[in-house]
């Protein structure tokens, strides 16, 4: 299990792995690694953010998450954008 802040009042718990589903699921269904893209914006996206070939995080996210990743997008039509790109 993993926990992660992602608010001043907010501590998330998930399954630990993101990182491992991903892979998984390239495996899976026989797309190759370096056409993965992952979209996040907190902490617990992370593993699965470094995992993909193309991280993109939201522009809301925290500070030291958007020094690690550079590619920043604004909101869901930029998602869509890079997706149909």
């Amino acid at each position: 299990m993993g926990a992660a802040i992602t608010g001043e009042h907010w501590l998330d718990f998930t399954a630990a792995g993101k990182d491992k589903g991903l892979h998984l699921l390239c495996a899976h269904f026989g797309i190759p690694q370096e056409n993965t893209y992952a979209f996040g914006d907190s902490y617990n996206d992370a593993p699965m953010l470094r995992a993909a070939a193309h991280p993109y995080l939201m522009n809301i996210a925290p500070a030291d998450l958007k020094a690690e990743f550079a590619t920043q997008i604004d909101d869901v039509a930029g998602v869509l954008k890079t997706l149909g790109h």
